[in-house]
């Protein structure tokens, strides 16, 4: 018996260390979090942090206020969340949505292992044009994975049917008693459900600004018309990931 619990001790020491190892720091702009990277694609995002979405901690830099509510949409581990989290600007509350299980679990332990536990609130949801139960495809497991689809289930021996539930962001806004300041919406595809869910949300003047990122060209016009009809100027778009930045008007 003493002998097993010797055997389970240095497992656990083990698995301490490795954490350690994996988990890596990033510096940027006067701020600093850490990003456990222990597979191809959490360092690939580790890596690539300063360069692949430059608009992004630029749209985060220049508009995170004060008291302000930061709702980030297809989080996915949390790079961008912990950026605004580690910014530390007062009394200002970050939202993480990420619905995909891998996803879901390393973004839950970087925000552990930054002590951000206070700063970021996570739900496991997805957001569309009215509540219910979908199936999200799941092509790839692996954690920092993305370009998984909303829909129904597939038969596909390749990928895998995750049960999610769905909801209008107006329902949650309402249910919770809260309207985010600031809005990024990542969500491989699903932009213009979730923007038809958003109807009250769009027009509440406490809604400064968005970036959406619209990678799908079918649906790209509708969801910038959708977004403008609501008082919105298009203030930026960057074609590299076809990211776009709206303000609302004053």
């Amino acid at each position: 018996m003493l002998f097993l619990k010797r055997i389970l001790n240095k497992i656990q020491k083990i698995k301490k260390k490795l954490k350690r190892v994996f988990t890596k720091k990033i510096y940027y702009n006067n701020s600093s979090f850490k990003l456990r990277a222990n597979n191809w694609i959490t360092k690939y995002r580790f890596d690539t942090f300063e360069n692949k979405e430059p608009e992004t901690l630029k749209w985060i830099d220049i508009n995170l206020r004060e008291n302000d509510v930061f709702f980030d949409i297809g989080a996915n581990i949390g790079v961008y969340s912990l950026y605004a989290a580690s910014k530390k600007i007062n009394n200002s509350k970050i939202y993480s949505f990420e619905p995909e299980y891998s996803n879901l679990n390393e973004l839950k332990f970087n925000v552990l292992s930054n002590g951000f536990t206070n700063n970021i609130n996570i739900f496991s949801i997805a957001f569309g044009d009215f509540s219910h139960i979908s199936f999200l495809q799941i092509n790839d497991i692996t954690p920092g994975a993305a370009l998984h689809s909303l829909g129904s289930s597939n038969d596909s021996l390749s990928s895998i049917s995750e049960g999610v539930f769905v909801m209008k962001i107006d329902e949650f806004c309402n249910q919770q008693n809260i309207i985010p300041n600031l809005i990024k919406v990542d969500i491989d595809g699903n932009e213009d459900k979730f923007l038809n869910g958003a109807s009250n949300l769009l027009q509440n003047k406490n809604l400064r600004s968005i970036i959406i990122e619209l990678d799908d060209k079918h649906i790209r016009d509708k969801c910038i018309s959708i977004i403008k009809k609501n008082g919105f100027d298009l203030i930026d778009n960057y074609t590299s990931n076809q990211s776009f930045i709206f303000s609302k008007k004053k």
